[in-house]
């Protein structure tokens, strides 16, 4: 999977696993009791996480390109609007990510689930059965909690 719609169709169907719709209006727009969105992301079919990431990225490089121009012909003025203007689509970058790490977060938690789906119980050492870390250049033990 090297995707962001396809990450996108996996997180939706781990919610109906867990007994909702992300793709509902209702479920999109429901609010925890902090006041803030409980699902940060849209995951309705026209939400092309493609696209939006690739646009904030490209906006990202065109301003870092002009910032280095404007440098280069000491046009400080110029530079410093350039930089901002990076920074925003950083900004948007960081904010899309956020709303990512929120989603997964709330899915494993399964804090908002509906039914009795449950994670398979990890081993005493925190190993994941599925994970090959030979082949996974990222792949860690789980540290388990133990009170």
């Amino acid at each position: 999977m090297n995707k962001f719609n396809d990450v996108k169709n996996t997180l939706w169907v781990l919610g109906l696993k867990q007994g909702f719709d992300l793709k509902d209006d209702v479920i999109t727009w429901e609010r925890g009791d902090d006041g803030l969105l409980i699902w940060r992301a849209f995951y309705s079919d026209e939400d092309d996480w493609d696209k939006e990431i690739q646009t904030e990225i490209n906006v990202f490089f065109k301003y870092i390109n002009i910032y280095q121009k404007a440098i280069e012909n000491e046009d400080i003025g110029q530079a410093s609007g350039a930089l901002q203007t990076a920074r925003i689509a950083a900004q948007s970058l960081a904010t899309i990510f956020d709303s990512l790490d929120n989603d997964i977060h709330n899915l494993l938690t399964g804090e908002y689930k509906t039914n009795n789906f449950l994670w398979p119980q990890l081993s005493e050492k925190g190993d994941c059965p599925n994970l090959n870390k030979d082949e996974d250049p990222v792949w860690m033990p789980l540290i388990i909690n133990k009170e």
